[in-house]
């Protein structure tokens, strides 16, 4: 099959099916809602562009024998369908109204629907490709029957297509329903294309959502304070993609999804007074990240109210009790279940928890919600429909403990890295314990960001140890592009727990009494880069350590290194500084990291005594917590200097002669440090803290701290 890069408007689409040549449908029928004519046009209606998505051979769309239309849930294939009978002047049959989808059941609806003698000339005329036929919601007529029984009525529709020439009857349905289909037409060897709707651009969104609203009032000041709101969450919500190489694409993907502008329809008809939602909006500086969050709950909210309960739940629990069904719907699909089903279909996994426990409703509602969630409006096949629904599903289960092991068996096998992960986490986690897991995939995500001329930093250290062995740490992720914002949270963790570096990792400091592995096949280390950790575990064929950035290293302080490369030592390339990679180890190193070994800081530290030593271990713990703050600045926040260090009986003497020489200041709720004072008294530059450089000035410092 070969997919063409085409796009094809409603005009040229309904010119090239051949529509001039069809004679319009006069026939009468019996009521129903399963077989209607369109005798109006639907003013809210916008009509879609469509992209070739799949033809059967290589010939171009137009030439095929039938055509099918694809698309996603909630993305307006019904009114398409109603627009495409008006101007066809064509019949629907809506297979989500029919009784029965099988065998013969669409020769059966027409004669029934027609009376004999007129369906026989119906049908006849189709096969001459001189009518047109319309047949909405292939997913739903799925539903309701077998494989065998779908691919029954398939034949019933191909008996009917015309050998050559136009091609009068199109299908449409959700990309699954489609699929299937089109596998089942080609084994008859009839030529077919599949056209997908695309994402609305943002004009088209614009009319779509002012359609939509349907405003009332037409007074100028009315009309310009609704565009003002309107255009106000479409531009915030946009500015969330503006720093990803892909803008334009992840952009319309997201607000030229109809879900998404049906659910800013729905936001913005809730206003009742557009200038005071505006002035409120403003005032508050809603962020983008807020509305999107908010947008794509409303979707879940639509699936679930709107589809779920009214299409599936009160159908298979009217016979119950009404207890039992108030239950059913204030319990069942909720927006945790519908993330999770969305997580184990990305998964290609099945999902067997149950809402409720009751096995007659288990069962009934395992057979209807199975079909239904591979059309749910997150999903574009079983591929996220968008990068903002991807990381929503992520974010929302991250910290579920029954949904552990899925979220790490996609973080690891299926996740394309984005940065808007990071944010919808921290806006739907704020100040909750994170697993130690989820930490390196958050710093990747917000190092995902393209930010020139900043650096994003992560900040990792030991806060406490719990009674129960559990180890508490804390994480700080410094967003650089956003007037170095900081980000807190606590982390948990167990003493045989591994912190995975995933293939990137910079501008970080790790000094925790856990061991580090690096996991990936091939890891980048780009400088500044500090990491001490109880040991280092290599399952890395390569190992690249950037140091570009004028003369900072990557400094490692391990126990030991453990390579798990099944044999294979890991090969160590330094890109700028050859000597950008240094280890400290209080034991000996093997090959390949036996090149960039450095003394052990103790043995670096003889001469000192015991009281001094320690001075000097907490002084230079101290000073590595600085980090970037703004103008090139080292600081750091003073309750964390004070709970770390200020408190002990080593740390109050040393805190207070660094504040006494002036080598840190405080300044409002920072620390911040003094560079030139650092070089005065302590002779080195904060880079030579880090890489452990001892001297006469450090010596004669540490010596007088308890003077």
């Amino acid at each position: 099959m070969s997919a063409l890069d085409t796009t094809i408007g409603l005009e040229s689409f309904e010119k090239s099916i051949g529509r001039d040549s069809f004679t319009p449908f006069d026939y009468e029928f019996g009521g129903g809602d399963d077989f209607i004519i369109a005798k109006e046009q639907r003013e809210e209606f916008i009509a879609p562009v469509f992209s070739v998505a799949q033809t059967s051979s290589n010939k171009k769309w137009s030439d095929t024998r039938i055509v099918l239309i694809s698309a996603v849930g909630a993305s307006g294939k019904s009114w398409l369908a109603e627009r495409l009978s008006y101007d066809l002047k064509s019949p629907i049959i809506n297979l989500g109204k029919m009784k029965v989808v099988a065998s013969y059941s669409l020769t059966g609806m027409l004669n029934k629907k027609l009376g004999s003698m007129s369906a026989g000339e119906y049908m006849y005329k189709l096969q001459k490709g001189e009518m047109g036929l319309i047949i909405d919601a292939l997913d739903e007529g799925f539903q309701k029957t077998t494989t065998d029984g779908y691919f029954d009525f398939l034949d019933d529709v191909i008996e009917k297509i015309p050998a050559e020439g136009s091609m009068p009857i199109i299908l449409l349905g959700r990309t699954n329903a489609v699929e299937l289909a089109a596998l089942h037409i080609q084994e008859r060897e009839i030529d077919f294309s599949i056209l997908k709707i695309e994402p609305f651009t943002i004009g088209k969104a614009k009319e779509f959502i002012d359609k939509r609203v349907n405003k009332k009032k037409d007074n100028e000041s009315y009309k310009s304070t609704y565009k003002e709101i309107r255009d106000y969450i479409i531009d915030t919500i946009g500015c969330f993609f503006k720093s990803q190489s892909d803008i334009n694409d992840q952009r319309k993907r997201f607000i030229g999804y109809a879900p998404v502008l049906l659910a800013i329809s729905d936001y913005i008809k809730g206003v009742s007074n557009y200038q005071k939602e505006i002035i409120s909006l403003k005032q508050s500086n809603k962020r983008s990240v807020s509305l999107i969050i908010d947008i794509t709950e409303r979707i879940l909210a639509r699936d679930k109210f709107e589809k779920v309960d009214e299409n599936l739940l009160k159908n298979i629990t009217n016979h119950r009790d009404k207890a039992f069904q108030d239950r059913v719907l204030k319990n069942v699909y909720l927006p945790e279940e519908q993330c999770a089903r969305v997580l184990y279909m990305m998964l290609g996994k099945s999902y067997s928890l149950s809402p409720i426990d009751d096995e007659d409703f288990n069962i009934r509602y395992k057979e209807g919600i199975n079909g239904w969630i591979q059309e749910h409006p997150f999903l574009d096949g079983r591929h996220p429909a968008n990068i903002v629904f991807e990381s929503y599903v992520i974010a929302k289960l991250a910290l579920t403990e029954k949904y552990k092991a899925e979220i790490d068996e996609y973080l690891c096998t299926g996740y394309g890295n984005s940065y808007i992960f990071f944010y919808i986490f921290n806006e739907l986690h704020k100040e909750e314990t994170l697993d130690l897991s989820l930490v390196p995939y958050l710093y990747s995500s917000l190092n995902a960001l393209e930010a020139k001329n900043y650096q994003h930093s992560l900040d990792l250290s030991l806060d406490k140890y719990l009674d129960n062995g559990e180890i508490i740490l804390d994480a700080e992720f410094d967003d650089a592009a956003d007037e170095y914002e900081k980000y807190e949270y606590k982390v948990k963790a167990n003493s045989d727990d591994e912190l995975k570096i995933g293939a990137f990792l910079s501008n970080a400091n790790i000094d925790i009494p856990l061991s580090v592995c690096l996991s990936s096949l091939k890891t980048e280390l780009t400088s500044p880069i500090y990491i001490s950790c109880k040991g280092l575990k290599v399952s890395s064929g390569e190992i690249i350590v950037n140091s570009q950035n004028g003369n900072q290293k990557t400094i490692i302080e391990t126990d030991k290194i453990e390579n798990i490369t099944g044999g294979n030592l890991p090969c160590i390339r330094t890109f700028g500084n050859n000597k950008g990679l240094e280890i400290f180890s209080p034991n000996s190193l093997s090959y390949p990291y036996s090149d960039y070994y450095g003394a052990s800081i103790q043995t670096r530290l003889n001469g000192f005594t015991e009281k001094e030593r320690g001075y000097y271990m907490k002084m230079r713990k101290t000073l590595i917590m600085f980090r970037s703050h703004s103008k090139g600045t080292l600081a750091k926040c003073c309750s964390k200097i004070d709970s770390r260090v200020g408190r002990k009986n080593t740390g109050k003497p040393v805190l207070d002669a660094l504040l006494d020489k002036h080598i840190i200041y405080k300044k409002d709720f920072m620390y911040y440090l003094d560079m030139d004072a650092m070089d005065e008294y302590l002779g080195v530059s904060f880079d030579g803290i880090k890489e452990c450089v001892i001297n006469d000035k450090i010596k004669d410092f540490v010596s007088k701290i308890f003077e």
